[in-house]
């Protein structure tokens, strides 16, 4: 059984994928692969979501984003995942603070906040 609103986890396609699974009601989940400097075409891609069907991962302890590359994904990585896929789409960034948690929390409507 396929659900309504599927999730594309750790997306790794071009416009042309995001475009047919978006079509398609599906939500992308953009990893630190975005970060990456070979990764254009996913950036592409990013950039071609909207607001409320965009997600953004670890997926820890694999795929660690730049400056952080070569050592151990980790959940708190999440928060430089969000700041490369927000200047990819232009949107405004969530500033990683001391002691803060590893969740971010958007809503439609909302700017994304550190939960």
């Amino acid at each position: 059984v396929v659900p309504d609103s599927p999730l594309f986890h750790c997306f790794t396609g071009g416009p042309y994928e995001a475009m047919a699974a978006l079509e398609r009601g599906c939500y992308l989940s953009v990893s630190g692969i975005v970060s990456f400097k070979n990764a254009e075409t996913l950036r592409d891609a990013a950039r071609l979501v909207p607001d409320d069907r965009v997600l953004v991962e670890t997926d820890s302890p694999f795929l660690t984003p730049e400056p952080h590359r070569g050592r151990e994904n980790e959940p708190a990585l999440v928060v430089a995942v969000a700041v490369s896929c927000s200047d990819v789409r232009g949107r405004s960034r969530v500033p990683p603070s001391p002691g803060s948690g590893s969740c971010i929390s958007c809503s439609p409507g909302r700017p994304c906040r550190l939960a």
